[in-house]
């Protein structure tokens, strides 16, 4: 699915004793149903640990930064998670 992306950010932290590190892709998508106009947003957090395999390679946050603005292919698995993502036509 294209997608536009808006936003990254980088956390960080420990929650309830557990370690977590993640990026959150902002993006926006066109309505896809009736009285709606413009895009719907929404935030999709990838853990760290999995960027290398989502991007198909070695990727920095800070590379997924350049991308904002971009329209980005990100495909999504059967319960809506994150599982690759398309950003050789940008990059």
């Amino acid at each position: 699915m294209k997608v536009k992306l808006l936003g990254v950010r980088e956390t960080q932290g420990t929650f309830e004793g557990k370690s977590f590190h993640s990026v959150k892709l902002h993006i926006a998508e066109p309505f896809t149903v009736d009285n709606s106009w413009g895009s719907e947003t929404s935030v999709q957090s990838v853990k760290y640990d999995l960027i290398p395999f989502i991007f198909g390679k070695p990727v920095e946050v800070r590379d997924i930064g350049g991308l904002v603005g971009c329209d980005i292919d990100v495909q999504f698995d059967k319960n809506g998670t994150v599982f690759k993502i398309d950003i050789d036509t940008v990059m």
